[in-house]
């Protein structure tokens, strides 16, 4: 059954391409541009696995040393969206390289370099690690789909002592993520501390589908399910599936695309070993936000939650006009 702690080589179902780095032709090619910076408006997203969208590499850097994190802002999560200021240059050089270098480092699979350059925070909020000292092994057996990298913001100060960074990436193939990275300053280090989801603006049609997950319940489709608890919806380029963890923990919430012939099976034991990993979302107890998911094939999705279980999303053919 899959899980988690399964990592496979997605690099097998990607096409081979030319790596790119931030600022090229993938993001000319992606994103409306002011600037060398992004709008915050994607246009419509090339075929998936092209050669225009690789995941951004380059050389991961490993700091002289562990920064210290005790005197850094105590991380209390940003339940509402922070005013920034704008920081001077050198500062905004440095923040934008910390976030390259965390990029370039986690889509090497350098667990040990990548687990310096975050703080506890960001291993509970982003991949639910809540013993910074297990983070090694979790990481190593964790299936950690590729970051391409689709356009950075300006760099923020705010008053709680963090920096944060707008940026816009493809997780995997299918997946494009807005988020704000927040840093914290530690030992002349910047690092990376929370991952805060915005909403993405894309264009082309979509379908929307809303799922809720509780204490007492588990994942569901708030809305438009059958008697099994799944739904139909027809091919559409994009997919905004919404979900609100109103539990008490932290929850990461997966979606697997399913063998062929397999869209029935109820998703009551895990998921089986052949399903393909192609989103990937997590949110703390009662955090609600949108996955986005481009151009995903016909075909049938486990949504699941960290019990391994949950509804499918079953994309059928499109509907005739």
């Amino acid at each position: 059954m899959k899980s988690e702690q399964t990592r496979t080589d997605s690099s097998a179902r990607r096409s081979k391409a030319t790596p790119i780095t931030i600022g090229s032709i993938a993001l000319l090619l992606l994103l409306t541009l002011v600037g060398g910076r992004s709008t915050g408006a994607l246009a419509q997203l090339t075929p998936v696995a092209s050669p225009q969208a690789s995941p951004t590499t380059g050389e991961c850097v490993a700091p002289d040393a562990a920064a210290d994190v005790s005197g850094t802002p105590a991380a209390a999560g940003t339940p509402e969206p922070l005013t920034g200021t704008p920081v001077d240059a050198s500062v905004e050089e440095e923040v934008i390289a910390a976030a390259q270098n965390f990029v370039f480092c986690y889509n090497a699979g350098d667990i040990e370099t990548l687990g310096q350059l975050v703080t506890p925070n960001l291993l509970l909020d982003l991949f639910g690690i809540e013993d910074p000292a297990t983070a090694g092994d979790v990481l190593a057996e964790a299936e950690l789909l590729p970051i391409t990298v689709l356009g950075l913001g300006d760099v923020q100060s705010y008053e709680d002592g963090r920096f944060g960074l707008n940026l816009q990436y493809l997780l995997g193939d299918y997946q494009v993520v807005a988020a704000t990275h927040y840093f914290v300053e530690a030992d002349g280090q910047y690092l990376v501390d929370e991952e805060k989801y915005d909403a993405a603006i894309l264009d082309g049609d979509s379908t929307l589908v809303s799922l809720l997950v509780s204490d007492d319940a588990p994942l569901k489709f708030d809305q438009g399910a059958d008697d099994a608890g799944n739904r139909e919806v027809p091919s559409l380029p994009l997919v905004n599936a919404y979900i609100n963890n109103t539990s008490t923990s932290q929850q990461i919430y997966q979606v697997y695309a399913l063998a062929a012939g397999s869209e029935a099976t109820p998703i009551s034991e895990g998921v089986a070993d052949d399903a393909m990993l192609v989103g990937r979302l997590s949110l703390a107890p009662g955090e609600a936000a949108t996955m986005y998911l481009t151009q995903l094939p016909i075909g049938g999705y486990a949504i699941v939650g960290d019990d391994g279980t949950g509804p499918t999303l079953i994309i059928t053919e499109p509907v005739s006009i």
